[in-house]
């Protein structure tokens, strides 16, 4: 079954590729959906649903290897004529299909999505839509970004309407690893040359050593697939990381308060802005703040991704929901996609398309620690979660803070990350400035924390680094790893606090003093 629903995509997927148009996203899902739903009903007719649905249920119950070996059997039989880089193309299109079938089924009773919900059913093409990649693959392991010979991608790590993330690994050793990020979306892609480029720039500047910031190390926005290298975090999301987490009411707002202040105290400094060289203030909000986008390293430290393009990912994101929209107004019933292609996370004015503030980072604040308190992270807030809250024993500090961030106008919520964080600390006091008297807040304001119960913060210095200043701003207690090379102090290294320095032997590490004698 699994074979005969594989050889359908396939035979779809090639059908969408040859109507002599660049087709991806919601118009390709859609085109490939149909394809497969008729290929489906010439061999089966009215029993074409419950084919199709027979053929998911064992997708989702099928171990790897066997799923391999019948998407290489299907490619084979459908497409065995093509060209072998195609045929590749094409079974890579198909290993996605089942990490995107748990990812549909993944529920509060089942977060693995390793079983079906006993009522589903495959009516219509429509319901094969949540299942299917937005594109055939662009991007094969072994190649290399343009630009950068010297990184080989190894692995997709996640792919989306935006474009595709990868592991990669440095031709010259295979110890040194890093991500890439490919937007292939062409809407998005115009969206970060024309406005994105600054920002991009200041964050590399300023956020490289924030120890829970995904540090941007490099990009080129001006490559035919537009990329940014980033670091490389061993470790999980922050939605899988939860579920091994207690699941007593009481236990995990003790986590959901730690995690949610870590947040703000890492936005605050982005909030208050830098200065630019042109002397103009910057101001970062990062716009697309998710599950997806909070992760957890191997030592319990949280680490949040895509500062700089948060903003186009989630216009793309907006776009694709509208798009959804206007589908299902031309009559092809797609309701049953609204949770997957909602924005919950989006603010009521950064649905309406206008400018960035501070106060949308907020909102998605609150929607990501109601998620988390209420144990699902497809959950949307309503007007009763208050109500919700307190039947789950939830303290009125914590209802407080989220009901002001949560507010629908954006006057009414905490204006800022600051405010917020000091919200929290001051047991839901503070005060929240107006849009035109927001506080300066620096990242020495707020020093980085681990979350409760995980090892102490470790941040990873390497010789570009200016060393004194990562160590003025870590907290009591941390972790410095040296990275091989001399380090050039721009400035006197004075330790106040207990550090543990860790690094390779001292024929491969040297620290310099470039400041002047005092």
């Amino acid at each position: 079954m699994i074979a005969e629903f594989f050889a359908g995509l396939v035979v779809a997927a090639c059908a969408a590729k040859q109507v002599g148009e660049v087709v991806e996203g919601v118009a390709f899902v859609v085109r490939v959906a149909r394809n497969v739903w008729e290929w489906l009903r010439d061999r089966h007719g009215e029993k074409s649903g419950a084919t199709a649905s027979e053929a998911i249920r064992q997708i989702v119950a099928a171990d790897p290897a066997t799923l391999n070996e019948q998407a290489r059997q299907a490619v084979e039989q459908e497409a065995g004529s093509l060209p072998a880089i195609e045929r590749e193309v094409l079974l890579d299109y198909l290993t996605q299909v089942p990490g995107r079938v748990r990812a549909t089924f993944s529920r509060p009773e089942d977060p693995e999505g390793k079983t079906v919900p006993a009522a589903w059913t495959i009516r219509s093409s429509d319901d094969l839509l949540p299942f299917l990649p937005p594109r055939l693959p662009e991007i094969r392991p072994g190649d290399s970004p343009a630009g950068a010979p010297q990184w080989e991608l190894v692995e997709r790590l996640g792919s989306g309407g935006f474009g595709e993330v990868w592991k990669a690994r440095h031709r010259q050793s295979e110890r040194q690893l890093t991500a890439f990020k490919f937007c292939l979306d062409p809407a998005a892609q115009r969206d970060l040359l024309a406005h994105e480029l600054r920002l991009i720039e200041t964050v590399q500047q300023h956020l490289r050593d924030h120890p829970h910031i995904v540090r941007l190390i490099d990009f080129d926005l001006a490559a035919d697939r537009p990329w940014l290298r980033y670091e490389f975090i061993l470790g999980q999301e922050l939605g899988r990381w939860l579920r091994t987490q207690p699941s007593d009411p009481n236990k995990r707002e003790e986590i959901v308060r730690d995690i949610l202040h870590t947040l703000a105290q890492t936005l605050a400094p982005c909030h208050a802005g830098f200065d630019a060289e042109d002397g103009r203030r910057v101001r970062i909000v990062h716009r697309d703040l998710k599950p997806e986008n909070v992760l957890i390293d191997s030592r319990g430290q949280l680490k949040v991704a895509d500062f700089g393009i948060g903003q186009v990912q989630s216009r793309q994101a907006l776009a694709q929901a509208d798009e959804w929209t206007r589908y299902s107004r031309v009559g092809t019933g797609l309701s049953i996609l609204a949770s997957a292609f909602t924005p919950l996370y989006a603010s009521p004015e950064q649905r309406r398309g206008e400018p960035p503030d501070p106060t949308d980072d907020v909102y998605a604040l609150g929607v990501l620690a109601y998620q988390m308190l209420v144990g699902n992270l497809r959950a949307e807030p309503g007007p009763d979660l208050d109500d919700e809250l307190k039947d789950l024993g939830i303290s009125e500090l914590i209802r407080q803070v989220l009901r002001k961030s949560l507010a629908a106008r954006r006057e009414r919520r905490w204006q800022d990350a600051g405010a917020l964080s000091s919200a929290l600390r001051q047991g839901g006091k503070a005060a929240a400035p107006s849009h035109g008297s927001r506080r300066e807040v620096s990242a020495k304001d707020s020093p980085p924390s681990p979350i409760p119960g995980s090892p102490p913060v470790t941040h990873r210095v390497q010789p570009t680094d200016d060393l004194a200043a990562v160590v003025a701003r870590l907290p009591e207690g941390a972790v410095v790893e040296l990275e091989a090379g001399t380090y050039e102090l721009r400035e006197p290294l004075r330790i106040d606090k207990s550090l543990t320095l860790r690094g390779p032997d001292r024929d491969h590490c040297a620290i310099v003093s470039a400041a002047p004698e005092a």
